[in-house]
């Protein structure tokens, strides 16, 4: 990466950041080598709840996947969009524990499906205790 790339200002242009993530990290659209159509955008936190749907929507449509599934095991999955947004407290918050330092961007190349709850150990168990 070029010393320029990094001096240059993102601003809140965010396509231009979604662009400047790409190139920084040597990639290409998905299928751009083929001719195929490009990736949507990544979805750049912070957004409200209608751009995150609307990010699923997209890459649920480019990647031919549903935004909501049920796996073989009945486990509800939700699509997570390839995206940068920023984990952990600000060094400014007093009251955060110390795991949750310091905040620091985390970058989501690859869509996927994840669990659209929590799941412990009772989870395995039906009514009567036996593991499922």
């Amino acid at each position: 990466m070029s010393e320029n790339k990094l001096a240059q200002p993102i601003g809140s242009d965010r396509r231009f950041f979604t662009k400047w993530l790409r190139e920084s990290a040597g990639e290409q659209d998905a299928g751009e080598e083929k001719g195929e159509a490009t990736a949507p955008p990544l979805a750049v936190a912070p957004f409200d709840a209608a751009a995150a749907k609307g990010h699923q929507e997209a890459w649920a449509k480019h990647l031919g996947v549903p935004v909501k599934m049920t796996n073989s095991i009945g486990m509800k999955m939700v699509l997570i969009p390839a995206g940068v947004f920023q984990m952990g407290s600000p060094e400014s918050d007093s009251i955060a524990n110390p795991d949750e330092k310091p905040q620091h961007t985390v970058r989501i190349t690859k869509p996927f499906h994840l669990g659209a709850t929590d799941v412990n150990a009772w989870a395995l168990y039906d009514m009567h205790g036996r593991l499922m």
